[in-house]
């Protein structure tokens, strides 16, 4: 995996989407820490923090309106 995120990185990618396998996710979420790089994913980690909830819901009820 470090060959394939060092590969994006040098191709100059800004962000990184996609699934990801939840064994992968901490590893990919501490490069994107690192490297102060976006990472989205549709995928959640079992443990949600109420600050992070409360940002994605409220945009998500924006929306609907």
């Amino acid at each position: 995996m470090v060959q394939i995120v060092c590969i994006q990185f040098s191709r100059g990618v800004y962000s990184m989407l996609g699934s990801v396998n939840p064994d992968s996710f901490d590893t990919l979420h501490s490069y994107s820490n690192t490297f102060q790089m976006p990472f989205v994913t549709p995928w959640f980690p079992e443990q949600l923090f109420d600050w992070l909830i409360g940002g994605w819901i409220g945009h998500l009820e924006d929306a609907e309106d």
